[in-house]
């Protein structure tokens, strides 16, 4: 059975989403798209990426005030992923993490596919988008995994959503396209040997 995939929204923030797991959750076209939202609150989020990116103390917090809070994260998501759906995660914070903290959010997902979703900036050009990936794009097996949104400076949370369940809809149907693309390939290839032997 194929991997379901996880499409984890790293950032950078969208100014007109200020909860933006919170607007995949409450949004009719994520659902729509099949996509999976864990079942919490961006306060969840925001305790889970004070933990990976270790900045308890920054925010006045004891590190066992948010240890675990990754974890539950991702025991949502395939709990999701479990009954067959793709997973789609928001945590704009996480486009600051470094190598090592990439890596710890990353062990609690082994088992999906990883997709990247990435928001910048208004004014941040594609050629400047490996650099706003930054040690993520290293944990990504393929190119195409990578996925970039330019939304628009005056965009509400209806845009972000729409865009996210638009991504997940048109990878889905490449990968249709693709598939269906090889099934006629072989069918090709056996008319041509039933020919063959047609005429042996």
């Amino acid at each position: 059975m194929a991997k379901k995939k996880v499409f984890l929204h790293i950032g950078a923030a969208v100014p007109g989403v200020s909860e933006t797991h919170t607007a995949l959750r409450d949004s009719a076209a994520t659902a729509e798209a099949g996509l999976a939202v864990p079942k919490l609150d961006q306060a969840d989020l925001d305790r889970a990426d004070i933990e990976i990116r270790r900045r308890h103390k920054a925010e006045g917090l004891k590190r066992k005030d948010v240890e675990g809070a990754w974890a539950e994260v991702c025991r949502k998501a395939f709990k999701a992923a479990r009954k067959g759906h793709d997973v789609v995660i928001s945590q704009p914070g996480f486009v600051e993490a470094d190598y090592q903290q990439v890596a710890l959010a990353l062990d609690g997902l082994v088992g999906l596919q990883l997709h990247l979703v990435v928001t910048p900036p208004d004014g941040v050009h594609a050629d400047q988008v490996p650099t706003l990936v930054g040690h993520w794009a290293k944990f990504v097996k393929k190119d195409a995994r990578i996925h970039v949104l330019s939304l628009d400076a005056a965009a509400g949370p209806e845009d972000f959503t729409h865009a996210i369940a638009r991504l997940a809809l048109e990878h889905e149907k490449h990968q249709l396209d693709d598939k269906l693309a090889r099934i006629k390939k072989q069918r090709r290839g056996l008319k041509e040997r039933l020919g063959r032997i047609d005429a042996a």
